[in-house]
């Protein structure tokens, strides 16, 4: 009896110490995205690694400008669960391939003198959220940082969705 008691409570310690670690306060809690173009929002994510989910907003074709955060769950559609080994490869992922490191802004105009200017194409948005509550918000337009494909490989291979 003694042993089943002994076992229970190593249990109950090792789930407890699983949300704690979900919880880290250097590490990334949540992840934003969103993709734009002419103006239009046409997707937006929100990948929640503390509550291991996903959540999706597209343009439908109703007309509709964006997603309404005032309604149930933000506007957005739940998509899936994350699995916690998941988690730990794209956590390993972030810091291999630098993702909070990604500079303010990717922008195909920096650089252009007098003359052409693009605003059409891609534009993108992508705040980490950290387990402290700050955040760090990079953005582009028809620009991207070197490891975009390897963190949309990274973004994929957590949720399952095409993110990036």
């Amino acid at each position: 009896m003694k042993a089943f008691f002994a076992s229970a409570l190593a249990f109950v310690m090792a789930i407890l110490s699983l949300g704690a670690r979900w919880a880290d306060p250097q590490g990334i809690s949540e992840v934003h995205v969103s993709h734009h173009a002419l103006g239009r929002t046409l997707a937006e994510y929100k990948v929640d690694l503390t509550r291991m989910s996903v959540w999706e907003w597209k343009l439908d074709d109703q007309g509709a400008w964006g997603r309404d955060p005032e309604a149930q769950f933000e506007g957005f559609t739940f998509a899936g669960w994350l699995r916690p080994g998941r988690i730990r490869a794209f956590r390993s992922a972030a810091e291999q391939y630098g993702f909070a490191e990604w500079e303010d802004r990717y922008d195909i105009n920096d650089g252009v003198e007098d003359g052409m200017m693009f605003y059409d194409g891609h534009q993108w948005t992508v705040t980490i959220v950290f387990g402290d509550g700050t955040e760090k918000t990079s953005y582009g337009s028809n620009a991207y940082p070197a490891t975009w494909g390897d963190m949309g490989a990274a973004l994929k291979a957590l949720t399952g969705l095409d993110i990036l």
